[in-house]
């Protein structure tokens, strides 16, 4: 077992218990928003339903709903031709309830995230409209390290090529003349950046192998991916000689500028696997390296889009916030050889950076809150961070989700506060539930959500999700128990001021 283990594990237990305390005052910051996430996608007898639900919502001091507004249900039939009509009425149901809207400009697919229960692709002609710029479809995919080739949304190397980034930029500035006219009605546009609309690659996809609560895959083995790792190796060290020294490796040629098990054949096996258990992502150069352009793709991709939604929106809703989602990986993070390596494998985090650090290095998440305030500085718009899993606890003993999330949910809200980024939370789950049951006393769901207002910075939650539809085999999510636990969270935590 690494060395280094055990003295990051002393720490991340020990940090536990200092940031989540589980009583203490009133929130630091002004609650001002309780919301619920809309179904993904309604049929005509769940959108007449859905007025009831949206009565129900605002009976107990809910004051907005998030909606997905899905780019493959919307712009399907072709290239800028966009149907609006099931977002009018959406949208119409909602202002008719006097609650406020949070459209989710959804570049992402629905079906494959957690409780995804649709299918929504992105927009088929997307794959084969970059051809006469270079670009093939799976040169906007992701490939995993198994060999597969997954198309949750737009890899981050594809919209470096500003006619890739044009499209996410032609359909913000569709939705803005479109509904433009009801912009006092929204209190933000949350733009997607990756899978089920977070900042993060598709690592932990069940259709990849994936079962929670392993490392997850590495997705930068694409030919289109490959080529990009190996320029910006040789841009950062000026020529094959340069990466060779600083790697300490030796390089023939350009083509040896690999990814991990890049040499390796398609449907091999884990091809990074060696890369991980011998620790090189965090040991070597070379390794180093290759974590640092794997996060900078991602938040590079973000940076990009998130700036594109502010030049595309400069009509009625200039002055709207932008949001955007960073997802709670809060597994692999204790009783492992490998803490943080889930994250990792997601992009979120650098292992160049000092993972124990609050300040300056963000317990990691320097460079997407940095990301964040240079795009909030340059536009002089706010910007939202959205984080989730604000329900979830520590795994105790050592359990077998080697989780932190109640950690992580204190640190990301610190990073965000000492760089001045509005944050609100969601819970990570459908349901609401620990393994005991909504009414069970060991349940502690809802006192962790309140805990985290209580002595963190989040200034807002989302609850999902405002469907009367049972989610798997467990549980409705709009149940009497989280209502009435919902409703005594705003009665205690949000503003009416």
């Amino acid at each position: 077992m690494h060395q280094r283990y055990f003295g990051l594990l002393t720490w991340l237990l020990g940090l536990s218990l200092v940031v989540a305390p589980i009583c203490g005052g009133g929130p630091r910051v002004p609650v001002t928003t309780a919301a619920v996430m809309a179904p993904l996608r309604m049929s005509e007898t769940e959108l007449a339903q859905f007025e009831s639900l949206l009565d129900e919502a605002k009976g107990i001091g809910v004051t907005a709903v998030s909606v997905d507004v899905w780019w493959g249900l919307v712009e399907n039939a072709g290239d800028q031709h966009f149907d609006w009509r099931y977002y009018d009425q959406v949208f119409q149901k909602i202002r008719s309830k006097g609650l406020k809207i949070v459209p989710i400009l959804a570049f992402h697919k629905c079906g494959g995230g957690p409780g995804d229960d649709c299918d929504i692709p992105l927009p088929a002609w997307v794959w084969g409209r970059f051809t006469a710029v270079g670009l093939s479809a799976n040169d906007l995919k992701y490939e995993s390290e198994t060999g597969t080739v997954q198309d949750d949304a737009i890899a981050p190397w594809a919209s470096e090529n500003p006619a890739v980034l044009a499209q996410f930029r032609e359909f913000i500035e569709a939705f803005e003349q479109h509904f433009g006219p009801l912009a006092s009605d929204f209190i933000e546009i949350n733009i997607s950046l990756g899978p089920t609309g977070e900042l993060r690659y598709p690592a932990y996809n069940g259709s990849d192998g994936w079962h929670y609560p392993d490392r997850g895959n590495f997705q930068a083995y694409s030919d289109f991916a490959q080529a990009n790792f190996r320029a910006w190796a040789l841009a950062k060290y000026g020529d094959l000689s340069g990466v060779s020294k600083h790697w300490g490796i030796t390089l023939g040629s350009p083509a040896d500028i690999r990814v991990p098990g890049g040499e390796l054949p398609d449907h091999s096996g884990r091809r990074a696997q060696s890369f991980v258990d011998e620790h090189d992502y965090q040991d070597m150069p070379y390794g180093r390296d290759f974590i640092d352009w794997y996060h900078a793709s991602l938040v590079g991709h973000g940076k990009r889009v998130l700036l594109a939604a502010n030049d595309a929106l400069d009509g009625p809703l200039k002055s709207t916030p932008l949001g955007m989602k960073i997802p709670g990986i809060h597994w692999q993070m204790q009783c492992t050889s490998h803490p943080r390596i889930a994250e990792v494998t997601a992009g979120l985090i650098p292992t160049s950076l000092n993972l124990q650090a609050r300040q300056p290095d963000a317990f990691g998440y320097r460079k997407v809150m940095e990301m964040i305030a240079e795009v909030k500085g340059s536009t002089h718009r706010e910007v939202i961070l959205h984080f989730t899993a604000l329900e979830m606890d520590n795994d105790a003993h050592c359990g077998i989700g080697t989780s932190m999330a109640e950690a992580l949910v204190f640190w990301v809200s610190q990073a965000a506060e000492d760089r001045g980024i509005t944050h609100r939370g969601e819970n990570a789950l459908s349901c609401v539930n620990d393994p005991e049951g909504p009414t069970s006393p060991e349940n502690r769901s809802w006192e962790r959500i309140g805990n985290a207002f209580t002595h963190a910075s989040y200034s807002g939650f989302t609850f999902l999700r405002l469907t009367s539809r049972r989610e798997g085999s467990s549980c409705v999510p709009w149940n009497a128990v989280d209502k009435e636990r919902y409703r005594a969270f705003i009665q205690h935590n949000v503003s009416t001021r």
